[in-house]
C-alpha cells in the first residue's frame, strides 16, 4: 500500500465566522449602494424627461414666464422641473411628496457630482461615505463663500 501525502492545510487561509460576516455584510451594502444609484438614474431619467417633454415646463420656458412677478431664471425653472418631477415620482411609486422630493434631491446631488455618484453606483461607496462626503463638500462650500479676498 502506498501513502497519500496530504498536503498541510493553513488555516490562516480559511475564513473566521467573523470575516465571513464581514465579506458578506460588506458585499450587502455593495448591493444596497448599487441598486441605490439605480433607482437614482431612473429619477434622473424623469427630471430629463420632465426639462424636455412636460408641458407645464416646456410652455413656462418657451414663453419666459414669470412666477409671482419674478422672471424665470434657470433656478426657478430647476425648482419647476424638480416640482413636477416630484409630482410624477409620488403618484407612480405611491409616495409621499416629502418622499419623492428627498428622491429628487439625491438625483440632483448625483447630476452635480457625477464622480461621487459613479463610485456609489459601482458600490466603491456606502450611502453612509456619500453622506459624509456630501456634507463635507457642502461645508467646504459654505466656508469658501464666506472668505473674503486679502487685498495686498
Amino acid at each position: 500500500m502506498s501513502a497519500e501525502v496530504v498536503e498541510p492545510v493553513d488555516v490562516r487561509d480559511q475564513l473566521t465566522p467573523r470575516d465571513a460576516l464581514d465579506e458578506l455584510l460588506q458585499a450587502s451594502e455593495r448591493l444596497r449602494s448599487t441598486g441605490h444609484a439605480m433607482a437614482i438614474d431612473a429619477v434622473i431619467a424623469v427630471l430629463d424627461w420632465v426639462r424636455r417633454e412636460h408641458p407645464d415646463v416646456v410652455r413656462a420656458r418657451d414663453l419666459g414666464c414669470t412666477r409671482d412677478g419674478e422672471e424665470l431664471t434657470p433656478e426657478l425653472l430647476d425648482h419647476l422641473v424638480a416640482e413636477v418631477a416630484a409630482m410624477i415620482l409620488a403618484e407612480a411609486r405611491h409616495l409621499s411628496h416629502l418622499q419623492a422630493v428627498g428622491q429628487v434631491g439625491d438625483a440632483e446631488d448625483a447630476l452635480q457630482d457625477p464622480v461621487l455618484h459613479d463610485a456609489y453606483r459601482a458600490g466603491d461607496i456606502t450611502a453612509t461615505h456619500r453622506a459624509v462626503i456630501r456634507r463635507a463638500h457642502d461645508r467646504l462650500a459654505a466656508r469658501e463663500a464666506t472668505l473674503v479676498p486679502v487685498e495686498g
